[in-house]
């Protein structure tokens, strides 16, 4: 089992870099354009399949300001879901930012209609 868990960390730590990569050549502030997170978005969907369902930034306050994606996220307010409680209080441990690899089952998502 150690095994398998070591190549799912791998596998999820590529496609951290990949997105932090995206994020420090397009810009941050940039991708919460619309079209360009749904461009980014679509384009890591050509490249990679299914690997990335959606792509979202989530501001300081736990509110989604930019998202891709089968879902309706955008202005989702996640400031009191637990990854995001965690993520406040791991801030004063790193100076750098966070990123965050979601599985969809973890939230109650609405398809898009």
């Amino acid at each position: 089992m150690l095994k398998h868990d070591q190549s799912v960390d791998s596998y999820l730590e590529e496609k951290v870099a990949e997105i932090q990569v995206l994020a420090e050549v397009v810009g941050g502030d940039r991708l919460k354009a619309e079209a360009e997170i749904t461009s980014l978005h679509n384009a890591l969907v050509r490249s990679h399949g299914s690997d990335f369902v959606d792509l979202g930034i989530v501001n300081a306050d736990g509110i989604q300001e930019a998202y891709a994606g089968p879902y309706k996220l955008e202005g989702a307010d996640y400031s009191e879901a637990e990854w995001f409680k965690a993520r406040e209080a791991a801030q004063g441990l790193r100076e750098r930012r966070d990123f965050r690899v979601a599985r969809g089952a973890s939230f109650h998502h609405r398809p898009a209609a």
